[in-house]
């Protein structure tokens, strides 16, 4: 619900991809793949890194460590809390730096402004934070 309510808030931004699609044999395009996931590897680590960092010497910023760092670490430290489904939607809903770092590599060829990237994911905890707490009166409402 909350892509939906995203995608018609940006039914009006163009989207541009300016690449040029070339033919590549099967050896160039394996190569391509694994410098690719070479570098995710290589954000998460430095990502990984620095989270440890903060743990150790900021260890009272833990819960925004956890939420905003790495989204699949996060979830998983999440997910046995006592009211996760928020958390859930933060971790899911920002993606964490890993990815945005991902995304910022890549912002030069899609010619994304990073600043309308992050505001949109902003945009997307708030919604579905909003679009749960609706549902969640409207539940007890109808139970109580």
């Amino acid at each position: 619900l909350t892509l939906f309510i995203l995608l018609v808030l940006t039914r009006n931004i163009p989207i541009c991809l300016n690449i040029h699609i070339q033919e590549k044999t099967l050896i160039e395009a394996l190569l391509f793949s694994i410098k690719t996931m070479a570098l995710i590897l290589a954000y998460l680590f430095v990502v990984a890194s620095i989270q440890s960092i903060l743990f150790i010497y900021l260890p009272k910023l833990n819960l925004p460590n956890h939420l905003l760092m790495e989204f699949s670490s996060g979830i998983s430290y999440f997910v046995n809390s006592e009211n996760p489904i928020l958390y859930l939607l933060v971790c899911i809903g920002f993606g964490g730096f890993c990815a945005h770092l991902q995304i910022i590599s890549g912002c030069d060829e899609i010619k994304l402004n990073y600043f309308y990237y992050l505001l949109f994911r902003i945009s997307h905890i708030f919604i579905s934070l909003i679009i749960y707490f609706v549902l969640k009166v409207l539940f007890f409402a109808i139970i109580g």
